[in-house]
């Protein structure tokens, strides 16, 4: 029985080619399906910043004092939004709250947020690539009743009610 030297195991180098194209193409696949996936979440991210945004300023514009209520969808990883003002000392907080509290202030650097900024995403497990929309300042929310207000999210939906008086300079925020 006669073996050509040009294959190995048994294959011939055009096969061997082929399946190392395959396994490339595959690979390449798997890349680009996680990077469409991460950017898909850096999206839902910042659609929610921009509508929680226009939303506070919407009802800190009303005259006669306004009530709305905001729900957003976003992604699993994310666990709570929290509305805190790192500057000052947490009150009027439960235990989690206090926890994630504590943790966002020692992780300022880590999770690419700034202390002037006065909405976080807190998430656990993975840990999240977010873009620049990672934490923002909202002008006109309320904190000085409660720091921080953080909202849980549940099965990936955000619920809250924005709420001014006619008399409050700020909006507050219900969860």
């Amino acid at each position: 029985m006669k073996t050509k030297k040009a294959e190995v195991f048994g294959m011939s180098f055009s096969m061997i080619f082929s399946i190392l194209l395959i396994v490339f193409f595959i690979v390449v696949a798997f890349i680009g399906f996680r990077s469409f996936f991460k950017w898909q979440k850096n999206s839902q991210i910042a659609m929610f910043v921009d509508d929680i945004e226009f939303r506070v300023d919407e009802v800190w514009k009303s005259d006669l004092g306004a009530s709305i209520n905001f729900n957003s969808v976003l992604p699993s990883e994310i666990k709570y939004v929290c509305f805190m003002n790192l500057r000052n000392d947490s009150f009027g907080a439960n235990a989690k709250e206090e926890e994630i509290f504590n943790e966002m202030k020692s992780k300022l650097a880590i999770r690419k947020i700034k202390v002037e900024d006065n909405i976080y995403f807190y998430y656990t497990g993975v840990e999240l690539e977010l873009n620049s929309k990672a934490s923002k300042e909202l002008k006109y929310i309320n904190l000085q009743t409660k720091n921080p207000i953080c909202v849980k999210i549940i099965n990936n939906k955000f619920s809250i009610k924005l709420e001014k008086n006619t008399y409050s300079p700020l909006v507050n925020i219900i969860v």
